[in-house]
């Protein structure tokens, strides 16, 4: 069965530091963006290209909130594989 391990972003916890967007488009994939949201002067990180997405990590070290974690999907079963 094929897996697939996907980036997500928890929107209540990111403060929207965007230390895991600087350092993922410095080290290439350039997956995540940074995007709007009413009533915060900064914007909040989300997912732009998950299939790009080489595990490494790095964004889940940079998190000061740990709001940014990693999935594991096999088939239709999910899990994380970091806990925020």
């Amino acid at each position: 069965m094929p897996v697939a391990i996907l980036p997500d972003i928890s929107e209540q916890m990111c403060i929207g530091c965007a230390l895991c967007v600087e350092i993922c488009t410095t080290l290439g994939p350039d997956v995540l963006r940074v995007k709007p949201v009413e009533g915060w002067k900064r914007g909040k990180a989300f997912v732009f290209y998950p299939e790009r997405c080489i595990t490494d990590g790095a964004c889940i070290g940079v998190c000061p909130t740990k709001a940014r974690s990693e999935e594991r999907r096999v088939g239709k079963e999910c899990r994380s594989r970091w806990s925020p």
